[in-house]
């Protein structure tokens, strides 16, 4: 039994189907057509001011965003794809971000279905950086659960803008009932 636990292939989920950059407020580019519109009609050094710093920070938001959007990464690795009723399951995730401007929050959101098991946690990466870290849990009941899709959620800093990475791949977890070694018997 123990040769057949070493072989069973580890599981990758780091293929996101979509990457979706979403403007939380229309607000602000109302309000620099706005300031663009009374500076033509009636120019004022205030006008101005105003649109080049909300239009310097919707464009760092937006570049920001985007740049979250296609440098961030999320792995999650599972050694074995079976436990018995009371093992530790133990996941292993490692978020990377591969672009310039560093991801000041990202929440993880796990659809797992298996019991008394939350993998969701908000956590924090630098540019050009990785973050790993491990999840537990003792598997208390039997059957067949789904480990994942994962959702990202993450965001400028100015709050203008928020990413969404759906990570559709799951990987199952069998939970078999314990095995019990039976007193031999002797014929």
């Amino acid at each position: 039994l123990n040769t057949i636990t070493h072989h069973v292939s580890r599981i990758m989920l780091s293929k996101f189907l979509r990457s979706q950059v979403q403007l939380n407020s229309r607000l602000l580019l109302f309000t620099l057509a706005l300031l663009l519109a009374l500076q033509i009609i009636a120019p004022y050094r205030g006008w101005l001011v105003l649109l080049i710093g909300l239009g310097g920070m919707w464009l760092i938001s937006t570049l920001w965003a985007i740049s979250l959007a296609r440098g961030l990464t999320l792995t999650r690795g599972m050694r074995l794809g079976w436990a018995q009723v009371g093992d530790w399951m133990q996941e292993r995730f490692t978020l990377d971000q591969t672009s310039f401007f560093p991801a000041l929050w990202v929440e993880v959101i796990d659809h797992s279905n298996m019991p008394d098991y939350n993998a969701s946690r908000v956590i924090g990466v630098g540019g050009f950086e990785s973050r790993q870290w491990y999840t537990d849990a003792i598997c208390g009941h039997r059957g067949v659960f789904t480990l994942g899709p994962v959702t990202l959620r993450t965001g400028d800093p100015f709050g203008i803008s928020t990413v969404t990475q759906t990570y559709p791949t799951t990987a199952t977890l069998i939970v078999m009932p314990p095995i019990v070694p039976l007193p031999s018997i002797e014929v």
